[in-house]
């Protein structure tokens, strides 16, 4: 998924039910996104890598920080709730599964 401008953190999991908050060459981004795909699970992946140079990009950047209280990626959220990273994913989805 890819916006002209960079929106608002909200805007983007407010538009998604699933959301993966990424960055370049992160693997647990990777597989956060390999196992939903598996699930077959809809989900957006969101880079923020291809957003570094927007001018609004530090009030973004600290907005999810800020949601999250991590600085650690990925960041997942699902129906606008944050659920943690990979592992949280993996739990979620194993829990499911049983």
């Amino acid at each position: 998924m890819s916006y002209d401008e960079l929106p608002s953190v909200n805007k983007i999991i407010g538009d998604h039910l699933i959301v993966i908050f990424s960055k370049p060459s992160c693997v647990y981004c990777d597989l956060a996104a390999d196992l939903l795909t598996e699930k077959n699970v809809s989900f957006i992946k969101f880079n923020i890598g291809d957003y570094t140079d927007d001018e609004n990009f530090d009030d973004f950047f600290t907005e999810l920080i800020e949601k999250t209280n991590q600085k650690t990626f990925p960041m997942i959220f699902m129906k606008q709730k944050f659920i943690g990273g990979y592992s949280n994913l993996k739990k979620l989805l194993d829990g499911i599964d049983k």
